[in-house]
């Protein structure tokens, strides 16, 4: 008997279908070199609708634009071309995930990225949104202003772990004990790193992936549901340049924005020496909704330079629901400091299941 094919799969949680840079990093994690593709998750007929459209779009895109495709990567193509429909599945409530026995192990698991927004701090849950509109401008201070108003959804370490032994159901209906290699790209979904007093850098925690990893084990998931994330305060969505990396930075605990860690470095590099290539990039001041020159903002510039648009998003009443408005501002002073790039296969980081 041949050994069952390892496919990596996707799952896009609430608005992430309709966020164009998740709905293409889900199009780049089926067709990165030496993968086999499998399906997109989502969790609404809506989504789903959505994303159907997004992906049989960046295959014609893919398949036109470039003229250096593989063969095999062209036939690929043709069969997710041709098998888009099914490819995009929505996730069945009514599945009955396998209670957690270690059953016979049929192979390999499958691989499952999880997309999202998250943060260092939180350990409790990652976010979806989608930007409807984004505006531009300077202040009269100095700096460019960017305004962006849109939709945002919670998810809970609960809610992930939930969706995802569903997943796991759906892919092995006839076995479920196959496992399920779960990915969490999330910003910080990790957890971040800080210096410690030999100048050395550990990581923090706890993360959203441990609470995730936690919540499998108190619904009693199969052993074989593996849940791993990436240190670092950010990860890229999709690849620039042909490699996926993650970005590790070091905040400064300063007030002033320009005072950074000048390097960063994994455990990996550290114990080895080696210096991460290092880059500039530009400094950028976020300014939440509880910040003090919130108000000040809000009322002199932002409304002047950036007023506010109806929202021109399509989505269902029932999707409506269950989310919530959102206006991010930022201000980019043009100030530098170093950030630290690394491939994502130094910063994974699996997170042991307890069972």
């Amino acid at each position: 008997m041949n050994p069952r094919t390892v496919k990596t799969h996707v799952y896009l949680p609430g608005l992430s279908a309709h966020d164009s840079s998740h709905g293409r990093a889900a199009f780049e994690e089926l067709n990165k070199a030496n993968v086999t593709s499998g399906n997109i998750f989502v969790d609404t007929q809506a989504a789903q609708a959505v994303m159907r459209a997004r992906y049989r779009s960046l295959i014609n895109d893919r398949l036109t634009n470039n003229v250096n495709l593989s063969v095999r990567d062209r036939i690929n193509l043709r069969e997710q071309q041709a098998n888009v429909n099914a490819r995009v599945q929505i996730i069945n409530p009514q599945v009955a995930p396998v209670p957690g026995v270690n059953q016979p192990n049929n192979g390999p698991a499958d691989i499952l990225w999880v997309k999202g927004h998250g943060n260092a701090q939180n350990t409790n849950s990652i976010s979806t949104r989608v930007e409807y509109q984004k505006d531009q401008g300077f202040l009269p201070t100095g700096g460019r202003l960017t305004v962006r108003r849109g939709y945002r959804q919670s998810h809970t370490a609960t809610d992930i772990a939930t969706s995802v032994r569903r997943i796991s159901a759906m892919i092995t209906p006839q076995t479920q004990s196959d496992g399920l290699d779960v990915r969490i790209s999330s910003c910080g979904s990790a957890g971040t790193f800080r210096r410690d007093p030999l100048g050395g850098v550990v990581p923090v925690q706890p993360s959203f992936v441990g609470s995730v990893s936690a919540a499998l084990d108190t619904q009693g998931a199969n052993p074989r549901i593996q849940v791993s994330g990436f240190r670092g305060d950010s990860n890229s969505s999709h690849p620039t340049g042909g490699q996926f990396v993650t970005k590790i930075k070091q905040k400064a605990k300063s007030a002033n924005p320009t005072q950074g860690f000048t390097n960063a470095f994994t455990r990996m590099q550290v114990a080895t020496q080696t210096v991460p290539q290092v880059g500039l990039v530009p400094v950028i001041d976020k300014i939440g909704p509880n910040h003090p020159r919130r108000a000040r903002l809000d009322n002199d510039v932002i409304n002047h330079l950036a007023p506010r648009l109806p929202a021109r998003l399509s989505i269902s009443p029932q999707l409506r629901a269950t989310i919530q408005p959102y206006t991010k501002v930022e201000v980019r002073n043009g100030l530098s400091k170093p950030q630290a790039s690394v491939p994502r296969s130094s910063a994974r980081v699996p997170v042991p299941r307890n069972i």
